[in-house]
């Protein structure tokens, strides 16, 4: 009878983790719009746009290289930061900035052509997170 219960506790399990929730349509756009940006910005490399999908959320978040004096092995990250509730815009995009700089601070000067671009084009509010 255990093997039974277990059986059935794990299908219920199954069925349950492989509902998710679809892309709102507006995050997308969004998104795309970014990804329009990354795409005509001097200084930015292999921008591309992929999709997650995180405790039932689907979303969309986007990954590029930036010519700029700090370079690291990972690419920057752009990914959308209020996935709670309804998901309504507008949406606020975390840049996800790797690794550590010198003294002087952060060359961040490609980066933060395209955080205005994105926040005055694409009806998004762009903020930094290091790492």
């Amino acid at each position: 009878m255990p093997l039974i219960w277990a059986a059935v506790a794990l299908s219920g399990t199954l069925s349950a983790t492989a509902t998710t929730l679809p892309i709102p349509l507006a995050l997308n756009d969004a998104a795309k719009c970014m990804l329009g940006i990354l795409k005509a910005t001097p200084g930015v490399t292999e921008a591309r746009m992929e999709v997650t999908t995180d405790h039932g959320r689907t979303y969309p978040h986007l990954e590029f290289r930036a010519d700029q004096e700090d370079r690291w092995v990972q690419p920057f990250r752009l990914e959308p930061m209020n996935l709670s509730g309804d998901l309504k815009p507008p949406y606020i995009f975390m840049i996800r900035a790797p690794g550590i700089w010198g003294p002087d601070g952060p060359d961040f000067h490609v980066t933060d052509a395209v955080m205005v671009k994105a926040n005055s084009q694409c009806g998004v509010h762009a903020v930094y997170f290091t790492m």
